[in-house]
């Protein structure tokens, strides 16, 4: 299919698009600070000039264009018909120049949240706004303790949030969960998923579930670095990491994940089953056949809505 514009159209429609204070950023500002969360914008003296940043809870926040940070599988990415070469190659230098200026943040001791344009259409905004609350929640608990804070704590600067409640029940001093960062592998081959089956394990919640491979992030590491090596200890396999799917936060009852979810590839089905009971490869269509681990639900049914393979 041919492009419908001419090239200057497409020239004067790219310049057009803002740079900052898009509407999907406004979108997620006004909820934060409905919330009672207060931030600066657009910050240069950090790398990347993180469009949100939190300092209480050491947080940077992009909300990232899918079609100018080429959102893998996504619908609102799709190259323009004329210049090819042109915007596959501005494309990719944005993605290599995301994951240099997330792994510099890191760094330097912040934490990286990124929201996909995507993930703020009206169907998932509210699911993805609540799950970027609760994940900050687990930031400051995880960097302060479960100590409740109040306004006075904040400097004049920075007004604090508004004291953490669950339901009913305000946040008490007790010991929190351990909190995990932990990467999953969406693993493609032939148009089929890789699902993984635990075996038995201490929490009856987790034992036979369905699952995406991965594990822990350590200290130093990319969460892309992190996948990889996790696949290759779980299951002498060799992926390549695409792109981030999706983020997940969720709270078990005697822990709490924050599980980045990455689309990878694999030029072959040969892999050795270690730490897994079983597994399936499945088309997306049927992963809701599966009886999937509560934290990589959402994900499953993520795929299964959007129909990647």
């Amino acid at each position: 299919m041919t492009d419908m514009m001419t090239p200057e159209q497409r020239t004067r429609c790219m310049q057009h698009i803002r740079g900052s204070n898009t509407k999907p950023e406004i979108l997620v500002r006004k909820y934060l600070f409905a919330a009672g969360f207060r931030f600066r914008v657009n910050v240069r003296r950090l790398p990347g000039t993180p469009d949100i940043l939190l300092r209480k809870y050491k947080t940077a926040i992009f909300i990232n264009g899918c079609f100018w940070h080429g959102h893998a599988h996504c619908p609102l990415f799709r190259l323009p018909k004329s210049n090819v070469s042109f915007w596959k190659n501005k494309i990719e230098r944005n993605q290599e120049r995301d994951i240099k200026v997330n792994q510099q943040l890191r760094d330097l001791g912040w934490n990286v949240i990124t929201i996909w344009e995507c993930q703020l259409k009206p169907k998932v905004r509210l699911q993805t706004l609540d799950s970027l609350l609760h994940t900050l929640d687990q930031i400051y608990l995880m960097n302060h303790g479960q100590k409740g804070y109040t306004a006075e704590e904040e400097c004049a600067s920075l007004a604090a949030e508004t004291e953490i409640q669950y339901g009913n029940n305000q946040l008490k001093d007790m010991t929190p969960h351990p909190y995990y960062h932990v990467v999953a592998a969406i693993i493609q081959h032939h148009d089929e998923l890789l699902c993984m089956q635990r075996g038995k394990t201490r929490f009856p919640y987790t034992s036979f579930k369905y699952e995406f491979p991965g594990g822990k992030v350590e200290p130093g590491e990319t969460s892309e670095e992190a996948l990889q090596r996790e696949i290759h200890e779980e299951m002498d396999y060799d992926i390549h990491v695409d792109s981030l799917f999706m983020t997940v936060t969720h709270e078990y009852p005697d822990f709490t994940i924050t599980m980045e979810a990455f689309l990878c590839s694999a030029k072959d089905r040969c892999f050795t089953l270690r730490e897994h009971h079983a597994y399936q490869w499945l088309p997306s269509s049927l992963l809701d056949t599966l009886d999937w681990a509560a934290a990589d639900a959402p994900i499953a049914q993520a795929l299964q809505e959007r129909g990647i393979q």
